[in-house]
């Protein structure tokens, strides 16, 4: 498709008719209508809006009509309402009791054929109509029908998002990329028609096993049954949505505690060196310890003793107690070993001094009988523990002083020891009144994240009960129909829903195995894109079941999407549009009021030589700050017209016109 003209009339900024060409001019693709905040690019997005979606006031174009992206309904959104909304139509021109409120576009299909589309607003004061009108060729569509056409040929009202968008839209999406994105994703791809499917097919059956039942009591049970079942489901998807949104608040708060943790730390290193080496020490030591509570398997056999030094002393008293006292058994070992010394004695006195022998016989006597005298003096200790365990306690003794378990344990008491001790040095450091005030702030919002987490927990705790309780009604109401359908004996009926059964089976896994391949293909695309706008540390991207979009690094790290910068963010945005458009295979231009402001020379020059010097039409919007001189040089081969857009002090009297960058870029 391609875009030659855009005609708005007393819509929003614009008064009068206002209309823009977009010549076609080949190897050219990018038309910039520069603007300043204010004078109109918003209204200009949102305008093309309402010619493919509508405003929601009919019916036909209630569900996708722009008023729901407003939170209004359809005749506050187009005349305005008293909170301060002022409603798409000019207000001058409404004062002015214009007549003529519309937006018109003209263009060529991809099949060469010329189409023209004019959505307007009639009896503004009276009974507020929407009126639309598409002509193809010699062909001509109103209203309903010509919604379907636009739908079918030209955009479809839920893609309109993906292809025209403004600065704060990409914003808010780069912010929130989880909550929501899912059903855009599904939208665009094609998964959420598979849905409507099944969930028809669902209907057909139990409108069957319905019909089957004769009795009229059991018929009007069974359908409650099932109202009941969709009333539970319904309630369980939206339980289940605030359960992710909340998760993911929670999410965005952990990390927020941890970014002002680290600012409370930052504030207070840095007021002094001394402080920051105090830190410095303090995260040393906390490693140290953290090291000491790994591979100590081994070393935990000896943990009776280790654990308790003063087991370990008692034991080394008690054998010092052994050795140092007589026992018993002592006393009547030797007095056993007595008579043996003597005659021993006696035999070798004998052979070797047979002369003196009485005497050194007597004497010797007198010793052994002496001996015993003084053992039987001494005083007696009693053990529970043998002698003869003695030496192989020592011994054991001995290898737990060297167990390594020990010097663990020891070097450990002395690391908490010194980590105690430096905490302490930290918080008597003298802080200047300035530092106390900013600590004490932050100190008081990490108190209230911490709170609020609290209290979003109970919230998730409440709504996971909840979600419980009605998985179990659910349950507990299929097995009744279970049981119901278990008398229906009608083969022709059964037949059907036997069908039907298979035919539901078969789009599950149909639909199991496009969302597999879609996922692998829009992760590879998204990457893909990502790195064709920005060179940062994301090198892998994983796509879950929810289509949660998780960024890793080279280590295979994940990488918290909140952490990244603004620019970050939105280039993320950006590709996961330009990855998206491009798998629903759809040609259609793009109209982007550009989300250059928070994004880095660098990055600005691949997005305008990537994103939006493409094949296909790109109408953008820019201020001349966001894309200056340096920026209209990288994009100058691509351009095919330039255009700005001037507007009173009122701000309600817009108007776009062809300008040369000599008059745009003074």
């Amino acid at each position: 498709m391609f875009i030659e003209k855009i005609t708005i009339c007393n819509l929003f900024a614009y008064y009068g008719a206002v209309e823009v060409e977009f010549p076609h001019i080949e190897g050219k693709n990018l038309y910039c209508i520069y603007g300043q905040n204010g004078f109109g690019k918003t209204s200009f997005i949102n305008a093309c809006k309402i010619a493919i979606c509508g405003s929601g006031l009919r019916d036909f174009n209630a569900e996708n009509g722009l008023c729901k992206k407003f939170k209004l309904n359809a005749q506050s959104f187009i005349k305005g309402n008293k909170k301060g909304f002022s409603g798409i139509l000019n207000t001058y021109a409404v004062n002015e009791s214009k007549t003529d409120f519309y937006i018109a576009i003209t263009g060529k299909l991809n099949d060469n054929r010329s189409f023209y589309l004019k959505r307007g607003f009639e009896n503004i004061d009276w009974e507020l109509e929407e009126t639309l009108a598409l002509s193809i060729d010699e062909e001509h569509f109103s209203d309903e029908e010509a919604q379907e056409k636009i739908n079918a040929l030209i955009l479809p009202s839920n893609f309109v998002d993906f292809f025209f968008f403004n600065g704060e839209e990409i914003g808010e999406i780069s912010e929130n990329l989880h909550t929501g994105l899912k059903e855009k994703i599904e939208e665009i791809l094609r998964i959420k028609p598979l849905d409507i499917i099944l969930k028809q097919i669902d209907k057909i059956t139990n409108e069957l096993n319905s019909q089957a039942l004769e009795d009229e009591k059991q018929k009007q049970s069974f359908e409650e049954k099932l109202n009941d079942i969709e009333k539970a489901k319904n309630s369980l998807d939206s339980i289940q949505r605030q359960i992710n949104i909340i998760q993911e608040q929670q999410e965005s708060k952990q990390y927020a505690l941890k970014e002002k943790e680290k600012e409370i730390q930052k504030l207070i290193s840095s007021n002094d060196k001394t402080r920051q080496e105090l830190y410095d020490e303090k995260h040393e030591l906390e490693k140290a310890i953290q090291a000491h509570k790994e591979g100590l398997e081994e070393a935990f056999k000896h943990i009776i003793f280790l654990s308790n030094p003063k087991l370990t002393k008692q034991l080394n008293d008690e054998i010092q107690a052994i050795e140092s006292h007589k026992q018993s058994q002592d006393i009547q070992t030797y007095q056993k070993l007595l008579p043996a010394l003597k005659a021993t004695s006696n035999k070798i006195i004998q052979a070797k001094a047979p002369s003196q022998s009485q005497e050194i016989l007597k004497l010797t006597y007198d010793i052994f009988d002496t001996f015993l005298q003084n053992l039987e003096q001494q005083s007696s200790y009693n053990s529970q523990i043998s002698p003869s365990l003695i030496e192989s306690l020592k011994l054991s003794l001995v290898r737990i002083e060297n167990n390594a378990l020990k010097s663990y344990i020891t070097k450990s008491k002395e690391l908490k020891n010194q980590l105690a001790q430096c905490k302490r040095e930290i918080d008597e450091f003298h802080l200047d009144s300035y530092t106390q005030t900013q600590k004490a702030y932050l100190e008081q919002e990490i108190s209230k994240l911490k709170q609020a987490y609290q209290e979003k927990e109970q919230e998730e705790n409440n709504l996971q009960e909840e979600r419980q309780n009605l998985q179990i009604k659910i349950n507990h109401l299929q097995v009744e129909l279970e049981a119901m359908r278990q008398h229906i004996h009608n083969e022709r009926i059964e037949e059907k829903i036997k069908i039907l059964k298979a035919l539901q089976n078969t789009l599950q896994a149909y639909k199991q195995k496009l969302i597999s391949t879609l996922k692998g293909e829009l992760r590879e695309n998204i990457l893909q894109k990502y790195k064709m706008l920005i060179s940062d540390n994301v090198n892998s991207i994983k796509i879950d079941e929810d289509f949660k979009i998780h960024l890793y690094n080279s280590n295979e790290d994940n990488i918290y999407i909140q952490s990244q910068s603004s620019g970050q963010k939105q280039i993320l945005a950006i590709a996961i549009f330009w990855a998206l458009s491009e798998l629903s295979h759809a040609e259609i231009p793009l109209i982007i009021d550009t989300p250059l402001g928070r994004i880095d020379a660098k990055n600005r020059k691949n997005i305008i030589q990537n994103y939006y010097a493409q094949d296909l039409q790109t109408i953008i919007m820019p201020t001349d700050t966001e894309m200056g001189r340096r920026e209209y040089e990288y994009a100058k081969s691509h351009i095919a017209r330039l255009y700005k857009i001037e507007n009173q002090d009122d701000r309600a009297h817009a108007a776009i016109k062809a300008r040369g960058i000599e008059d745009i870029l003074l």
